[in-house]
């Protein structure tokens, strides 16, 4: 059942690059076009690195010893680029759709 998890996780960090991908290049904020794997691939990383935090806490508690410093602000840092970046995602859906809109009025020729 945790690998179903672990998946779903990993397809939804890859679909949250492709979005935030799209959108820096649909908005044109930047002079060049981002490649959607410089996004996906530091996310997965990050994910990956939260995974890790997560395992280093649960074997402390387990053996009643105290959770490291580290392992805490990783955990806090991760948690905190994740809702920024949702949050980012969640706003920047009407956009995605105005510009998918745009484009097809632009094939229609209107």
């Amino acid at each position: 059942m945790q690998i179903f998890s672990r998946l779903a996780a990993i397809c939804g960090i890859a679909g949250l690059g492709v979005i935030v991908a799209e959108v820096f290049n649909n908005a044109h904020w930047l002079a060049l076009r981002v490649q959607i794997a410089h996004v996906v691939l530091p996310l997965l990383a990050l994910y990956l690195l939260y995974e890790l935090a997560i395992r280093m806490v649960r074997q402390q508690t387990v053996h009643r010893g105290p959770v490291g410093k580290a392992a805490r602000v990783l955990l806090g840092a991760a948690r905190s680029i994740y809702c920024t970046l949702g949050i980012i995602a969640l706003l920047s859906i009407p956009l995605l759709w105005w510009g998918g809109i745009k484009r097809l009025a632009e094939h229609a020729g209107v």
